[in-house]
């Protein structure tokens, strides 16, 4: 028989089984390996096919791994003998390590995590924690998933009941603000079409008023206008904003008389300011321009 260490106790309830029953092999840096790999190389050792084994693997901190080896039936019937892996034994492990282990630099603790009763062999209270604690995420995120789309839902039927409750206190505020028609429009197109209809009148009284301003200040440009003043007017422009006079008369000094007689007068509602004249003398006397702007209304 080969000499051997005793295991470290695990935490877990665990039971023991020979080390001189078991198939050992130590893989340098096998931690690399595929399992099938690691498998194919604990052939190489074996005298039986590994197919024909069960199986397992520990991998040491230096990243050896450690492969053990049991033929199926003999560890059924050593779990028979053992009174079967019960609901409080949850590991099968190794209660050494055989010396040829040891002498590759393996610790002794690895025995612990080397557990024959996997696969076929886990006990059912340890398969029913291992498949809750996958079916508790699952089933989280799927009644996590179900309340998202509760949630949007309930949001959405808010979102449609307050957009139907704006609809009617619109529709009410419209009835109400316009008058009776059999026309048969909807009511926000006849609420826009009075909309328009009186900022168009707005507007045109607006402009309205501008255009009787400006009227008023011609009349009372043509009325400050030198009597014994002889020239040809040839443009008079008036807007709110500026009264131009263009013509012709004899000489420039009688382009700064009628500059200097519509200046700082009140035409209309506006007192207006004359700016510089401007005129070109020529040999059949002086073409000019004079500029009125408005300074500010005329206080009644």
């Amino acid at each position: 028989m080969t000499a051997a260490v005793p295991a470290s106790t695990p935490a877990a309830p665990a039971r023991h089984i020979a080390a001189d029953r078991l198939y050992w092999s130590v893989i340098p840096q096998g931690a690399h390996l595929r399992e099938g790999v690691r498998r194919f190389r604990f052939e190489q050792v074996l005298p039986v096919p590994v197919e024909s084994l069960h199986t397992a693997t520990a991998i040491t901190a230096h990243g050896d791994a450690v492969l053990i080896g049991i033929d199926r039936d003999q560890l059924a019937a050593d779990l028979a003998r053992l009174g079967g892996s019960s609901d409080d034994t949850w590991r099968l492990i190794p209660d050494a390590l055989p010396a040829h282990v040891l002498s590759a630099g393996i610790d002794a603790d690895i025995a612990t995590r080397l557990n024959l009763l996997t696969g076929a062999y886990e006990p059912a209270a340890r398969r029913r924690l291992r498949h809750l604690a996958v079916a508790v995420p699952i089933v989280a995120m799927v009644l996590t998933a179900v309340l998202m789309v509760i949630g949007t839902q309930r949001r959405q039927n808010a979102l449609q009941q307050h957009a139907a409750e704006v609809r009617h206190a619109t529709e009410t505020m419209i009835t109400a603000a316009l008058p009776p028609s059999a026309s048969g429009l909807d009511p926000q197109v006849r609420l826009t079409m009075e909309v328009r209809r009186l900022s168009q009148a707005r507007h045109g009284q607006a402009d309205l008023d501008r255009y009787q301003d400006v009227a008023a200040s011609l009349a009372a440009c043509l009325k400050r206008w030198p009597a014994d003043l002889r020239t040809r007017v040839e443009t008079l422009t008036a807007t709110p904003q500026r009264i131009v006079v263009r013509g012709h008369v004899a000489n420039l000094a009688d382009a700064e008389r009628l500059a200097h007689a519509l200046d700082g007068g009140e035409l209309g509602s506006v007192r207006w300011r004359a700016e510089p004249v401007q005129a070109t003398q020529s040999p059949t006397g002086a073409d000019y321009t004079v500029n009125l702007l408005p300074l500010a209304p005329v206080s009644r």
